[in-house]
């Protein structure tokens, strides 16, 4: 269900899960920050808002987190989030979620890899 989909006692349920994930992804917290940008791009919680996810998917990829890395790699691949298309930047992100063991990094990195795209040549 959207945020708009909840009954008012779900919202009230959902609005406190979320604010215990953005008080954690406020406080430095990677994997809340991941989760806090999971829940602006379904609108899950939280109104839906790609930039936001975005946003947060960023500072959670700087500080290492595997999951938000792929997230943001595909939002930069698709030019989505207010962010601009680019290969060469997806290729990186996925490149280190990748190396982290992402699985869906690595398939993304390889397909990026067989078809030439934002890096290391392909074919």
């Amino acid at each position: 269900k959207t945020w708009r989909a909840l009954a008012p006692s779900e919202r009230d349920e959902a609005g406190g899960a979320v604010e215990l994930i953005r008080r954690a992804a406020q406080g430095g917290h990677p994997q809340a920050m991941h989760a806090l940008g999971v829940l602006h791009d379904t609108g899950r919680g939280v109104p839906q808002d790609l930039e936001e996810a975005a946003a947060w998917w960023r500072r959670a990829a700087d500080l290492g987190e595997p999951a938000a890395q792929f997230a943001l790699g595909t939002l930069v691949e698709q030019g989505q989030g207010g962010l601009e298309p680019s290969d060469v930047e997806a290729f990186k992100w996925y490149h280190k979620a990748a190396d982290q063991g992402s699985a869906p990094a690595q398939c993304a990195l390889g397909v990026m890899l067989a078809t030439g795209r934002g890096g290391g040549g392909g074919g």
